[in-house]
């Protein structure tokens, strides 16, 4: 459940119906005291109704600055001396698929206040424009790189206290993979270990038309998203626990569940539909079927209309 009830989360959203009448209003617009006014008064309560914290590498509350191109931005400032982040909060904010949302609003909030403010500052010498003599900058703590992928973490740590969607949990991800291709080889390393899916390179739909045919015996134990460890009563398809176990997303199960048959995230990534060899094993018989990349589309019908394995469900392993 997130931190906001959901009249909570409902009063935010009529904050930003509001600034969006005010904007849209051709006598008002984005930049009008009344727009601005709803904007702010959303950005505040997303604060206390879903209990984020102001950091202290932080100058203070953000301030909503109109820009449609852009969510959040932190800035490194010098406040008496010291580096600190000031940060606002952009249109897109407030928006997510083209609706009002509170959650989006609070993730984005998160983003900037828990992870870059959070990841913190430094004071580096700098030459100013147009003259060699030096001055004190404000500057961040971390490469931009991992300063992003971990402002982006922080958010999916915040998950449940949010609320996020799938949609926007598989968006995040999708940054966080972006921003690791930049890290040096031994950053990716680091990272790598706590969350393997990063070095996946297949797209989730390729992945899944794998899984489909990837089993499972009775009696495994399977971890889920919830804390929970189950055990599958009879044989079972990756691609079924994937969807009651980790709500649809390969990559967090695999995490979880590294082990498993189907996992092919290990350092040598492997695409679908180049596997060296897939075998069809019949939990009844000891009939075995090899299949190679160039047939395995007819075997997978096969299997799915159980001309292999009239009997019984077919066991898949993949191979490398």
């Amino acid at each position: 459940m997130p931190n906001a009830t959901a009249a909570q989360i409902k009063e935010i959203e009529g904050f930003i119906e509001k600034e969006k009448k005010a904007s849209d209003d051709k006598l008002q617009g984005p930049d009008s005291k009344e727009a601005k006014k709803n904007y702010q008064t959303a950005i505040e309560l997303a604060d206390k109704y879903f209990k984020i914290k102001l950091h202290p590498n932080c100058f203070g509350e953000p301030e909503y600055k109109h820009s449609k191109r852009v969510s959040g931005s932190t800035v490194p400032r010098l406040k008496d001396g010291k580096p600190k982040g000031q940060f606002t909060i952009g249109e897109k904010a407030f928006f997510y698929a083209n609706k009002p949302s509170a959650i989006w609003l609070a993730a984005t909030k998160v983003h900037e206040i828990l992870g870059h403010c959070a990841n913190g500052f430094k004071v580096e010498m700098q030459k100013g424009l147009g003259t060699d003599e030096e001055f004190p900058m404000a500057t961040q703590n971390l490469p931009e790189e991992e300063d992003e992928f971990l402002a982006y973490k922080v958010m999916l740590e915040w998950e449940k206290k949010l609320g996020l969607t799938e949609a926007m949990k598989k968006g995040i991800k999708d940054w966080m993979k972006y921003y690791y291709k930049g890290m040096s080889k031994e950053k990716q390393a680091k990272y790598k270990k706590e969350f393997p899916w990063l070095a996946l390179r297949q797209t989730q739909q390729e992945f899944n038309g794998v899984l489909a045919n990837v089993m499972i015996p009775g009696g495994a134990l399977v971890q889920s998203r919830y804390g929970i460890a189950f055990k599958t009563e009879t044989t079972t398809s990756v691609a079924e626990l994937v969807v009651a176990l980790s709500e649809g997303d390969v990559t967090e199960f695999y995490a979880l569940n590294p082990e498993l048959p189907g996992n092919l995230q290990d350092s040598r990534p492997v695409n679908v539909g180049t596997l060296d060899s897939i075998s069809v094993e019949l939990d009844r018989s000891s009939d075995t079927v090899n299949v190679s990349p160039q047939n395995w589309g007819s075997v997978r019908e096969a299997v799915k209309e159980q001309k292999v394995a009239p009997e019984s469900k077919a066991s898949v392993l993949l191979r490398r």
